[in-house]
């Protein structure tokens, strides 16, 4: 065993309820051979980070000590509406928003024009697995900005610490909150609250019935935390 393995065995991060979590075996597929994690590391990795989620789960309101300032340095959070990655798409396709197309796009989409039309996406289209990928993100930039002109939030992508979402659609964060909150004007009376109303309503519009996509708080996944380091 190298020295790189014996660390790993021996730092108490990289097991949980005493399974070594990067527990490797030989591979039996002719189509990926090598080597996999075991089945019983697979299930304690995601054991695992259900019960980091479980303790970080996300808030409408953050205490003063998460904020930072005053020479605080707390993990990262986002405040945003949570989505997942076909959720653009299909707001792009009810909205019939549009995008300006390269030649070679327009011939892979099977476009009449130098626009297309979100709302003209075929089955087809989603049968063509790397195009509805390529698709997916030409929504997302399109839908973003839409958005963007209608409420004045200048927006970003992150990924939240989660595993029943993709990716959060965030306004600011725990560090730049006052500078953005104030310096974009959502300081004056009944701003933030119209423009928080176009987004909770754009976010929900093309979700399924039980899903919810509220303005909160999440611990950012991009944080010092993954399956192998506590953030207890």
């Amino acid at each position: 065993m190298s020295n790189d393995s014996e660390r790993k065995k021996a730092n108490p991060t990289h097991w949980y309820n005493g399974q070594y979590l990067l527990q490797w075996e030989r591979s039996t597929d002719p189509a990926n051979p090598g080597f996999k994690l075991t089945k019983a590391a697979e299930e304690a990795q995601t054991a695992k980070w259900e019960m980091l989620i479980a303790n970080r789960k996300p808030r409408e309101k953050i205490p003063p000590r998460l904020f930072g300032s005053r020479g605080r340095n707390p993990p990262l959070l986002l405040y945003g509406w949570t989505f997942n990655l076909d959720y653009f798409l299909e707001y792009a396709k009810r909205h019939r928003l549009t995008l300006e197309v390269s030649e070679e796009a327009r011939k892979w989409l099977g476009c009449a024009t130098k626009t297309f039309n979100f709302g003209d996406a075929t089955e087809e289209h989603y049968r063509d697995e790397q195009l509805l990928q390529e698709m997916c993100h030409a929504a997302r930039f399109v839908s973003v900005g839409h958005l963007r002109r209608s409420t004045g939030f200048v927006f970003e992508i992150g990924r939240p610490l989660s595993l029943e979402w993709d990716r959060i659609l965030y306004v600011w964060t725990n560090y730049d909150i006052e500078e953005k909150y104030f310096g974009y004007g959502f300081s004056r009376k009944g701003r933030f609250e119209a423009a928080k109303k176009i987004v909770d309503e754009a976010m929900n519009e093309c979700l399924p019935d039980g899903k919810k996509s509220e303005l909160l708080w999440w611990w950012s996944f991009d944080n010092d935390v993954n399956v192998l380091t506590s953030i207890d």
